[in-house]
């Protein structure tokens, strides 16, 4: 069974870039750019298994640019493809090396989508809490943002009062 890389190059407010490449590092297919809705996530599924063998497995990379990552993450583990995270210190160094003569938009798309060949120890699963674990976590940040807030707050009165 061969797996298709698809790097990602994330625009918060622009359309997103993928780049796909084989498991050798090889484009398969024309860059291709999206947006962030379930019909593009389609096209670019369409569009990356086009004329391959059945059972072949998708596996997008990315790095977590603010809340763009989401829907591409929910849409992908609900269609069973493979969701993983690159740190982006790993994605700079290897950016910086790829850019270092040339400039072009899609480099960021390039460097993902090389980076199983290039260091495929550095890609982490990215994994989706459940509704529980999720409003747990938000009420811990909330918990902690608020404990900041008051410290804060009596410092500023202590300095005040002083």
């Amino acid at each position: 069974m061969s797996v298709l890389n698809i790097g990602i190059d994330l625009g918060v407010k622009s359309k997103h870039y993928a780049e796909i490449r084989n498991e050798e590092g090889k484009r398969v297919r024309p860059s291709f750019s999206f947006s962030n809705s379930k019909d593009s996530f389609d096209a670019l599924c369409k569009h990356a298994l086009k004329d391959t063998p059945k059972g072949t497995k998708l596996r997008f990379i990315c790095e977590p640019t603010a809340m763009s990552w989401f829907p591409l993450t929910v849409y992908a583990i609900s269609h069973v493809h493979q969701m993983v995270g690159v740190k982006a210190q790993k994605a700079h160094d290897l950016r910086e090396y790829y850019s270092k003569h040339r400039k072009r938009d899609g480099i960021d798309a390039k460097v993902l989508s090389l980076i199983p060949i290039v260091d495929n120890d550095s890609l982490e699963e990215v994994h989706l809490p459940n509704k529980s674990i999720y409003a747990l976590d938000r009420h811990c940040r909330q918990r902690e943002k608020t404990t900041k807030d008051i410290a804060r707050t009596k410092a500023r009165l202590k300095s005040l009062y002083h």
